[in-house]
């Protein structure tokens, strides 16, 4: 079974909390909304990069965890339909070459 990436939160021009207990309290308030069978598998994203000549944060976070049933079936019904579309995309496009050089 596949895991799902769960984005919790994901911000871009970010001001993060510069007092040590509110930097702290920030974070945990998104921790505390993970499930806690998958705060094992937290992850936090920070990019920093200049936008107009000012530092510009991105944050992400989210966690993993197993896809559900339901969305296995979601996701082999979009695999079995794209792989269907693409076939049928190659015999349009094959009957059209084998119609163009078949007969000179």
């Amino acid at each position: 079974m596949k895991t799902v990436q769960v984005a919790l939160f994901s911000q871009r021009d970010l001001d993060l909390p510069t007092k040590p207990k509110e930097f702290i309290k920030f974070f945990q308030e998104k921790f505390d909304l993970v499930p806690e069978q998958y705060r094992d598998t937290t992850r936090i994203a920070l990019e920093a990069e200049m936008a107009y000549g000012d530092p510009a944060l991105e944050l992400t976070i989210w966690y993993d965890r197993p896809e559900t049933s339901k969305e296995c079936k979601e996701r082999e019904a979009k695999e079995c339909h794209r792989i269907a579309s693409i076939e049928a995309r190659e015999r349009r496009e094959l009957a059209l070459l084998q119609a163009k050089y078949s007969n000179p």
